[in-house]
């Protein structure tokens, strides 16, 4: 699983700086709720070049292992981190990182330039607006500003010139990142920044009153099927006996030719039923590829999400002992139905 961002435009020297020691930053990210210092940290800002050499001793003393010790006393709190936001990392939470020195700055970026990491790595994106606790005090160590950030969320600093960036991340098709997509899809339909780009006090507006902002054409136009599946603007295919995720080519042109349009006529009755049956032999001549029958039952599974207009709620039956794969019916299945309707309509609302 990675995210990464697309170059619009030419951006400055060090407009992205990455953390390249995920395994160290995230072992010492699980550990550090569980330390904490003997003496308070020091108020003098950290930084090698400039500060003092009383400053430098005092950082060094703290820092020392000989200075932190094991909490006798749990508590549940994780620096930096906030339920249903990403992960932060400052000079005031986790100052072993020395974030000033560890952080390594990218090569400036070109129009087209395309930067992947990992999603568990450090990370800090300087922008031309600052975030409102950014300033002046980022460049201290004891404020939670956007000095740094983590491997799920970009810090803020001021920069001279402007620059373009496409955010694009690549997660796999979980029930989680489905019930997200549906958030997302909310959003992008009504011309609002992304769940994860909230427009709550920061730089980003509504694009809402735009003429010409990209839709659901646009997307099926440039990306095909399968950019409309990424949007969560068209269902995943399973094969007539659900047992594996059918992918076909997408069109990247408005109109397909002839031959697509009669092919895509012959297989009109067979797409894809929740939970229908039928012969397995039938689908191999057009499956391009498959996947395993767990992938089967997390794609069943965002369909329901994303269009539970269109496909009922099912309960699985054991396939190792019955070929049919028989529908379950009852009171069970309405009240289950009903329950994961109920859940979804108050996750997206």
């Amino acid at each position: 699983m990675f995210q990464g961002i697309l170059a619009l435009t030419s951006g400055e020297p060090a407009s992205i700086r990455v953390l390249p020691s995920p395994k160290l930053a995230v072992a010492y990210l699980l550990l550090r709720p569980f330390f904490s210092p003997k003496t308070p940290q020091p108020t003098a800002g950290y930084d090698e070049e400039a500060a003092s050499p009383e400053a430098v001793a005092a950082w060094d003393a703290f820092l020392d292992p000989d200075n932190w010790e094991l909490d006798e006393k749990q508590s549940t709190i994780i620096h930096g981190a906030v339920p249903g936001h990403a992960q932060r990392i400052t000079e005031l939470w986790h100052p072993h990182l020395r974030l000033r020195r560890s952080l390594v700055e990218i090569p400036t970026l070109q129009a087209g330039d395309y930067v992947i990491w990992h999603c568990d790595q450090a990370y800090s994106i300087m922008t031309t607006t600052p975030s409102p606790s950014s300033g002046a005090s980022t460049s201290k160590p004891g404020t939670p500003s956007g000095t740094a950030a983590p491997g799920l969320a970009a810090g803020s600093e001021q920069t001279p010139a402007p620059s373009m960036l496409m955010y694009t991340p690549a997660c796999p098709l979980t029930q989680t990142n489905a019930l997200f997509l549906a958030r997302q899809r909310k959003a992008f339909m009504q011309g609002q920044p992304g769940p994860d780009f909230d427009s709550a006090g920061s730089a980003m507006t509504s694009e809402a009153p735009h003429e010409g902002r990209p839709g659901r054409d646009e997307i099926a136009a440039v990306g095909g099927d399968a950019g409309l599946r990424a949007m969560g603007l068209a269902p995943w295919e399973l094969s007539r006996d659900g047992n594996s995720v059918m992918t076909r080519p997408g069109t990247r042109a408005g109109t397909p030719t002839p031959g697509e349009q009669q092919q895509h006529q012959q297989h009109q009755g067979d797409r894809m039923e929740v939970d229908s049956n039928g012969e397995a032999a039938a689908d191999k001549r057009r499956v391009r590829g498959s996947g395993t029958e767990g992938e089967a039952e997390v794609v069943r599974l965002a369909n329901i999400i994303l269009f539970p207009d269109r496909y009922d709620f099912y309960i699985p039956s054991e396939r190792a002992g019955a070929a049919s794969g028989a529908r379950v019916n009852g009171r069970a299945q309405a009240e289950q139905m009903a329950a994961t309707r109920q859940l979804i309509s108050r996750i997206l609302s």
